[in-house]
């Protein structure tokens, strides 16, 4: 304790003490900062979607991929009027079709369309359903949904073995870690897209990660050149002071470790002010 007293006494161990402080300071900021914006811009995602098709087998493992935050499946087709049908021009909609335990069979809620008959197209099949309810489209989604009993999932499904899927990430900047992982694990994968869906301007938070990235990159570049100066130079210091603790009866390797000691207090003592510093502005403002 004598030794860390000494060493804290000196002018320059407080100059030390006072430039890593600092430094640290900044870095913490600076990382807190690029948290912030990446938390910021992912929440402005939060709505977005990943859509696929993939064998129906493979949903198991597609459920136990990391970074999902929520998964829908449901089988494709085409949906159309009895009115288009009569009409050669008409181009059929694409839909994903979804159970729904409420419904009962041969009739269906669907969102975009408002005919009182359906024809849904499944695999070249014409099939009719009675639409009950016009479901008002969410903002974020870009396709339609048709809604119908188990039964009738059921009896389509059978008729396929492909499912139609909708992953929404937890976190929409790590899509193309799940999007990697997706093409390496399932080989039935086809059909990938992403669908962004951005609720307020993104470019302003990505640009923040940008400038933040580079200055921590720069600062703790800076951070390190500078703490193998004061290393350099402390060590030069307490080098003087060895003769005398040689007199003192302090053994050599001993008075290394002491060394390395005080670099490692000082570092340590410079985090605890500078987290303690970055916590009380964080409080107060």
């Amino acid at each position: 304790m004598i030794i860390l007293k000494s060493f804290y006494r000196k002018k320059s161990t407080k100059i030390y003490l006072t430039v890593i402080t600092l430094l640290f300071i900044g870095i913490i900021s600076l990382f807190i900062a690029r948290c912030y914006n990446i938390n910021e811009a992912n929440k402005i995602y939060y709505k977005s979607y990943i859509i696929f098709s993939a064998n129906k087998e493979d949903l198991t493992k597609i459920e136990n991929i990391k970074g999902i935050n929520s998964l829908k499946f449901g089988l494709k087709g085409q949906n159309t009027t009895k009115d288009c049908m009569e009409e050669p021009d008409c181009e059929p909609n694409y839909l994903v079709i979804f159970n729904d335990n409420t419904i009962v069979k041969n009739h269906a809620k669907i969102t975009l369309f408002n005919p009182k008959t359906g024809i849904l197209l499944f695999n070249n099949e014409k099939i009719t359903f009675t639409i009950d309810q016009i479901i008002e489209p969410k903002k974020e989604e870009n396709y339609s949904s048709l809604y119908i009993s188990k039964t009738d999932f059921n009896t389509l499904s059978s008729k396929t073995n492909e499912y139609f899927y909708i992953l929404t990430p937890k976190k929409w900047l790590d899509r193309e870690k799940i999007i990697k992982t997706l093409k390496k694990e399932i080989s039935s994968l086809s059909n990938l897209e992403e669908h962004e869906y951005s609720i307020r301007t993104f470019e302003y938070y990505t640009l923040n990660i940008t400038i933040t990235t580079i200055f921590l990159i720069i600062l703790s570049i800076i951070f390190l050149i500078i703490l193998l100066i004061n290393t350099k130079n402390i060590l030069i210091d307490e080098n003087k002071n060895s003769k005398l603790l040689k007199c003192l009866g302090f053994h050599k390797s001993t008075i290394k470790k002491y060394n390395v000691l005080k670099i490692i207090s000082l570092l340590v003592l410079s985090i605890i002010i500078s987290t303690l510093t970055i916590s009380l502005i964080i409080i107060v403002f």
